[in-house]
């Protein structure tokens, strides 16, 4: 089972390594170093939390979840790497024992014990019995992982087993093993071989393109840069290059006739510089004294500015450099000369500036998809949410009597006693119903308290609207009809219109257990009084009657109450 790893390199990047449960974390390190250019891999290690990561061990005993965050950090000092001591142990319990470097193969090591043990001629260690079925090949297995077959063993060294000093058993066995085992296990290995083929040439190609696009040259005079010239030997003076050693000179000459293949016309950019007395000058194009002084660095500095304002847009100015050596200074040139085009960035038409004015041209040729074509590509959360949701609805308000009694449901016959009695089929339904409920509150998943609340919501959206029954304590009830999405505050304004006197203090508060409905900004559905509630009205000054007289004169019946609510709450109401 193929799991993968993350590390966090040094230069800010997040490497994903593909590893399997025998796969060595020296294996791992050494994948991420060439993938990042961090060479030699000695020089680093990997930390998991605080803790410095055994590369000795697989991925199996290194006590590490799957994707779990590694971080490759520079070691104090290199790691290093010594004669392993490897013990045989063969299969009657004799135990063959040398020191082996980390970079011989397991077969190798079969060969070497089969050449000094005299005993063994008679029975090599690394025979393949063909004559039965299936054939006989040696295995050699370590901390559980086994090796098997001749071609493995000839490719698998102890390195890779992550042996790079000290003292490790090794067991020898000869098992039958069937020839899909075997074609399997020179897949697997063709792949790693692959795969490191591929490193490694990235690697060879990276220190190629590094030796010859960031030639070093050897200036001894500290003279102060002062721009870029059209010639091939613009970056080091006559007098620096004939000082200089032959081989580096040669090298040069070949990193700048690399560079002069690539492209057939070199593009000249003016890079301001910046000499020792901090004076900005550019050679291949003098600035124009006549000209208002300041003026094009008032223009590139407004420029620099609107690149400045693009998120994850990083902008040097001259200024920056004023710390690097020269050297370092003209290798900053070459790489802006060589990497403004790949980032669409072009020197500016003006060559009197003395700040260099990048124009970027990121979205020259962009244009919207055809498919896209009069769609609404704007969305956010509020995009599905009506207007009529947060509009008051008809409220077909009902006024009616707690004391007025309710119709009779059920006959006028009496039910007899043993109706009520509880039998043993009961008991059994009771019993039944609480082990599914039971069964049902274990099987569901765990959720976060934003979970939850979103799951009621969507399922009390179903209700467009929601009976609010406000009781009052001279025992009217006044019946109102609300949306979910109107506030605690639309049922305060509307008991408020229905008061005698309209400037007496109240709240609201729904009971058992008594919950003061205080934030008057929540909606119903947050103040959970959907689909139906009863509110009661309460306030410290003492009243016999709190509704205006209009509305005690329209009072009607419970039944005209709960047909309003029985048509709304009506089931397909959506």
């Amino acid at each position: 089972m193929a799991t993968s790893i993350q590390v966090l390199c040094p230069n800010g990047r997040r490497q994903t390594v593909k590893v399997t449960p025998s796969t060595t974390l020296l294996q791992a390190l050494e994948e991420v170093c060439k993938k990042q250019n961090f060479l030699p891999a000695e020089d680093y290690n990997l930390v998991h939390g605080r803790k410095v990561v055994d590369l000795t061990l697989t991925f199996r005993y290194a006590n590490l979840p799957n994707n779990a965050k590694l971080e490759l950090v520079k070691a104090a000092q290199t790691r290093a790497v010594s004669d392993v001591v490897i013990a045989l142990q063969l299969e009657n319990g004799e135990r063959l024992q040398h020191q082996f470097s980390p970079n011989i193969t397991l077969w190798q090591i079969l060969e070497h014990f089969e050449e000094q043990k005299n005993s063994c001629q008679e029975r090599r260690l690394s025979y393949v019995d063909t004559s039965v079925q299936p054939p006989l090949h040696p295995v050699c297995i370590y901390l559980g992982e086994e090796t098997v077959g001749e071609f493995a063993l000839r490719e698998t060294t102890l390195k890779a087993l992550g042996l790079t000093g000290g003292r490790a058993i090794v067991r020898l066995i000869h098992r039958a093993v069937d020839d899909l085992t075997i074609a399997k296990s020179i897949e697997e290995i063709e792949k790693q071989r692959a795969k490191q083929a591929r490193l490694e040439a990235a690697v060879a190609k990276h220190q190629n393109t590094n030796s010859c696009e960031m030639p070093i040259p050897a200036i001894n005079t500290p003279e102060p840069l002062s721009g870029v010239a059209s010639d091939t030997n613009r970056s080091v003076p006559s007098g620096a290059r004939a000082e200089a050693p032959a081989s580096q000179v040669q090298k040069e000459a070949r990193c700048e006739s690399f560079g002069a293949s690539r492209s057939a016309e070199p593009m000249e950019i003016d890079v301001p510089s910046v000499g020792t007395s901090g004076v900005r000058s550019v050679q291949s194009q003098p600035v124009d004294k006549a000209s208002p002084s300041g003026g094009g660095a008032e223009a590139a500095g407004a420029a620099l500015s609107s690149l400045e304002n693009i998120p994850g847009v990083q902008v040097f100015r001259p200024s920056d450099f004023q710390d690097l050596t020269p050297q370092e200074q003209e290798i900053a040139r070459r790489l802006a000369q060589r990497l403004m085009p790949q980032l669409g960035l072009v020197p500016s038409s003006s060559q009197a500036q003395p700040l260099p004015v990048m124009q970027a041209q990121p979205f020259q040729a962009f244009k919207f998809p055809e498919e896209t074509k009069g769609k609404t590509l704007y969305h956010n959360e509020l995009s599905d949410v009506k207007k009529e949701e947060f509009q008051p609805c008809e409220r077909e308000s009902v006024l009616f009597s707690a004391d007025e009694p309710r119709s009779p449901r059920l006959s006028d016959e009496a039910l007899p006693d043993d109706f009520f009695e509880v039998t043993v089929a009961d008991v059994k339904i009771l019993l039944s119903s609480y082990q599914k409920n039971l069964e049902a509150m274990d099987d569901q998943p765990l959720q976060t308290q934003a979970m939850r609340r979103n799951e009621a919501i969507q399922r009390l959206n179903k209700y467009q609207r929601v009976v609010i029954r406000i009781q009052f304590p001279d025992k009217w009830i006044l019946q109102a009809l609300f949306r979910p999405r109107e506030t605690v505050f639309a049922v305060q304004k509307f008991v408020k219109e229905h008061l005698e006197d309209k400037s007496i203090p109240f709240h609201l508060y729904t009971s058992p257990p008594k919950q003061v409905l205080k934030d008057i900004t929540k909606n119903l559905l947050e103040a959970k009084l959907v689909p139906a509630t009863v509110i009661y009205f309460s306030s410290e000054v003492k009243k016999d009657h709190y509704l205006s007289k209009a509305v005690l004169h329209e009072a009607s019946s419970l039944a005209k109450a709960d047909a309003v609510v029985a048509q709304c709450l009506q089931v397909g109401n959506k």
